[in-house]
């Protein structure tokens, strides 16, 4: 690409390959530095917009991330992608009205897209509103039902709700998916906790201690309620 940049150095493509590359290796400075030529000889690529802006959510400069999503959607105002990637910017500020209006519209476009179905499953989740969050958890189960994360946050809607005979079936989906997945292993624990079944829950702890022990410790503690 450099080669190429030696020849034209207004050539888009080539400083968004070299974007991509220095994303992918983690040199998020020099991918921003890329991704900002792109934009500045192609400001017409939404994809490239999109980019940059993932690249500086990645490094938490948020407003800047929130501008570039933003202006992605001014050149398309139908690129789900950066809808869901708004949606998630704003989840983790607790700006969650704002949230559902992104994942909604991208729902709107694209109903198949998993993540904008876990987005907003995520948006009411983190607002406390657990039962407003299972249907659209449920939603990115059956589009993606190999995707562990699904199975896991449905699961925690489930136990947040006390529904917790149906959060272990879901708990369980998650770890046959993912074995090393230790919040499934937490959550399904802290489920027979809340079921007063300590030797269950014994056996999600033992594992635990095998994969995190911070993890195995909040679990243990929930556990001193049991009686031996």
């Amino acid at each position: 690409y450099k080669q190429s940049l030696a020849i034209k150095p207004d050539y888009a493509r080539a400083h968004y390959q070299m974007g991509v590359t220095f994303e992918v290796l983690k040199r998020y400075e020099e991918a921003i530095a890329a991704f900002q030529k792109a934009v500045q000889y192609e400001p017409q690529n939404v994809r490239t917009h999109y980019r940059l802006g993932e690249v500086l959510k990645t490094v938490s400069r948020l407003p800047e991330a929130e501008a570039q999503l933003k202006r992605s959607l001014t050149v398309d105002p139908k690129y789900s992608q950066s809808m869901v990637s708004l949606g998630n910017l704003y989840v983790s500020q607790k700006r969650f009205p704002e949230a559902i209006a992104q994942f909604t519209s991208a729902i709107a476009i694209k109903a198949d897209f998993a993540d904008s179905h876990l987005g907003l499953g995520n948006a009411y989740y983190n607002d406390k509103k657990w039962l407003e969050s299972i249907p659209h958890y449920k939603k990115a189960t059956e589009l993606s039902p190999n995707w562990p994360t699904g199975h896991l946050y449905l699961a925690d809607a489930y136990l947040n709700s006390k529904q917790y005979n149906t959060a272990i079936p879901v708990y369980q989906k998650a770890i046959a998916l993912d074995p090393k997945l230790a919040d499934a292993y937490l959550g399904l624990g802290l489920t027979y906790v809340n079921l007063r079944n300590k030797p269950e829950a014994q056996k999600q702890l033992t594992v635990l201690n095998k994969l995190d022990v911070e993890k195995a410790a909040k679990l243990e503690s929930n556990m001193a309620v049991l009686k031996p």
